[in-house]
């Protein structure tokens, strides 16, 4: 590719050693451009479309990641097979159809603020047999087993080609800095496949022929964009599958593609979707930087072009440490980036103590992506509601209140800490003898700290505001009462019920009120347990999993029962929880039975129905019965105060048991507005 810059490493002499991250902050050249530093957002879909057209609050979402200071913002994700089912009739309505034209206004928007604070702005496509029915090789529909998806015709080909091309004059013409094939997942990555792609055409069988679908799209799309425009590539190196695309075999593919001269940088990662999103999204439970040994492995081979690198990459230092080493020339990440924006600012003004941690948890960005809903984030209830909540909109309140709120709890202590950055005076009161309410308990499971990171944040924040904090207090009506309170938020939480009842059953379980049986609040305390224990899970969520191995651990024989078909069958299957957290189970010996509830406990004799079936089967010499049900929300305080006439607000777990993010959006929703 004449007249096209070629990538150069860039020079240290000019870059100032006043930050403790000089890898981070510097620029590097990638195709004719120079990104201002080496923090990049990952790709991501936060499904903020509209029937496939951009929205105010997608443009909104990705501005503001440059406001946060990064260098890059690689939008995504945008379906690109014009011919393919209705954007408007699927869960990818949520999702970009990069060739449509009602895009361009929004896109130059975007392009324009994001300019503004000297970032450059990518835009990821691709297109998938998941979505288009079209396959590499005659196999089942991803979405459906029993529809059979034929191989693509030499036609089919010809007419993605023709999407691409479109897609990209869409991006052109709005002025984007680069387009990034997505290739991890895609028709991209199944035609290097070695298990996927059977074809015997020019398509398939040797690696020269599997790379021409990817070699050819990236001439189309260059063709379209010129020598001006980036054009990357998102590349699974080592997609995990069996005979499929082992790490050697990725690393050439990688070593052909940078040596055609189409491609500007490589984005490295590992795994397929859909068949392994939880290797490409994973929670709490992988090591942060787990994919970095790939882009390593690349970069040893490929040295004309910038690698980029990826895997739960959150920590300043970790990320620091990567481009010091070699390892990869761009860090990209998106869930620490959706968590705090600011993180790039931060770090390069030595504030990562203040940089609100991502805690791997899935729950509100992956979790609700999955299922076709737009995006959020636990910590960071801007997320989606930039316009509203984002960077700079909180300003002082009109009227200093004196605001009283009792509990410290994840609620608690954000509804303190963002009605004292409004300027009020606060008075926050928390009845143990440290903040944090269950969130204490919760981060002492097997593989579940980091759901704790945010407390320590949350504590910092308010020791750097005037915000009065007693310890070991009850609050009463009088005491409250007595503070003098403009206006009180109750933030105290839920009890946890064992008496049995449920979503699947109604009906109490009887003999619950026995000494053996126990609660999770019981559990996390330190109540005393037998040796041979029962687990019954009527959530579907973390706790009864991470209990069960947390005693198994400790040698006790655990059984786990749960009414639903599968363990984890809720919560923990669309945040992609499941496949490490049944993997623990089993490691650590822990029974697994489902479809399977408790009649009733008396004594050590525990009684059981196969919930399918109606069979009805005896436990006996159960030594402890540990129920995880839902959870009673805590409101007489609420009650009792709002009876007295005081503005009143509850929050969190005690107006409705939810989630963290629950909490920490009702804190936001309830003090923004004081």
């Amino acid at each position: 590719m004449s007249g096209r810059p070629t990538w150069q490493h860039f020079s240290w002499d000019h870059i100032s050693m006043q930050t403790s991250f000089p890898h981070l902050a510097a620029p590097i050249h990638v195709g004719p451009f120079t990104l201002k530093n080496r923090m990049a957002v990952a790709p991501h879909g936060p499904f903020y479309a509209d029937k496939g057209v951009l929205t105010q609050r997608y443009v909104d979402y990705e501005i503001e990641k440059a406001k946060g200071g990064a260098g890059l913002v690689i939008m995504s994700f945008g379906v690109a097979n014009h011919k393919g089912p209705d954007v408007a009739t699927s869960m990818f309505g949520g999702m970009v159809a990069t060739w449509d034209k009602r895009n361009i206004p929004y896109f130059r928007v975007i392009v324009a603020g994001i300019h503004e604070h000297g970032a450059r702005v990518f835009f990821q496509f691709g297109e998938s047999a998941f979505r288009s029915k079209l396959a590499v090789s005659a196999l089942p529909h991803l979405g459906n087993g029993l529809d059979w998806t034929p191989e693509m015709s030499k036609q089919d080909i010809a007419d993605l080609m023709d999407s691409y091309a479109r897609c990209a004059e869409v991006i052109a013409e709005a002025g984007l800095d680069g387009i990034e094939m997505h290739g991890h997942g895609d028709f991209f990555s199944d035609f290097f496949s070695l298990a996927i792609n059977r074809r015997e055409d020019e398509y398939g069988g040797c690696r020269e022929n599997r790379l021409r679908f990817f070699l050819e799209a990236a001439s189309v799309i260059r063709g379209v964009i010129g020598t001006e425009r980036v054009l990357g590539a998102r590349l699974s190196v080592y997609d995990l599958l069996p005979g499929s695309l082992p790490l050697e075999e990725g690393v050439e593919v990688a070593r052909l593609l940078a040596a055609s001269g189409w491609i500007d940088y490589l984005n490295i990662d590992t795994s397929i979707e859909p068949q392994l999103l939880e290797h490409i999204i994973p929670p709490m439970y992988v090591e942060q930087g787990y994919e970095v040994y790939a882009a390593e492995a690349v970069k040893r081979v490929v040295r004309e072009l910038p690698i980029f690198t990826a895997g739960r990459i959150v920590d300043p230092q970790f990320a620091e440490d990567i481009i010091a080493a070699g390892r990869a020339d761009v860090v990209t990440m998106a869930r620490a980036l959706i968590a705090d924006p600011e993180w790039p600012n931060k770090v390069l003004e030595g504030r990562t103590a203040d940089i609100r941690p991502c805690l791997g948890d899935n729950q509100e960005c992956i979790g609700r992506a999955i299922l076709g809903l737009p995006m959020g984030c636990t910590v960071n209830p801007a997320a989606g509601n930039e316009r509203e909540w984002g960077i700079g909109t909180l300003q002082p309140a009109a009227e200093k209140r004196r605001v009283t709120v009792v509990g410290g709890g994840p609620a608690g202590m954000e509804a303190a800490r963002i009605a004292a950055l409004r300027g009020h005076d606060v008075h926050l009161i928390e009845r143990s003898g440290e903040l944090g309410g269950q969130v204490l308990l919760a981060r002492q499971l097997p593989g579940r700290a980091d759901i704790g990171k945010f407390l320590p944040w949350q504590e910092r924040q308010l020791g750097n505001l005037p915000v009065r904090i007693s310890l070991g207090m009850e609050a009463t009506v009088d005491s409250v009462v007595a503070d003098a309170p403009d206006v009180v938020i109750v933030a105290t939480g839920s009890d946890w019920d064992k008496s049995g009842l449920a979503a699947l059953s109604y009906l109490p379980i009887a003999g619950t009120t026995q000494a053996n049986v126990l609660s999770v609040t019981d559990v996390m305390a330190g109540a005393e347990i037998g040796d041979a224990v029962i687990v019954l899970d009527l959530t579907g969520f973390v706790q009864a999993p991470g209990i069960a191995e947390m005693l198994a651990t400790a040698g006790k024989s655990v059984e786990l029962l749960t009414p639903y078909p599968r363990v984890g069958s809720t919560t923990l299957e669309f945040t992609y929880q499941r496949p490490f957290i049944m993997q623990r189970l089993a490691t650590a010996g822990v029974v697994t039975r489902v479809d399977t509830s408790i009649c009733s406990i008396e004594g050590m004799r525990v009684e059981l129905m196969d919930s399918t079936t109606g069979q009805i089967s005896v436990r006996d010499g159960i030594d402890s019965v540990i129920i995880v049900g839902g959870r009673i929300p805590q409101q007489g305080l609420a009650k009792a105060l709002t009876g007295k006439g005081i503005e009143c607000h509850s929050i969190g777990d005690c107006a409705e048991p939810a989630t963290i993010g629950r909490a920490f959006g009702d804190a936001w929703q309830i003090c923004r507005a004081l």
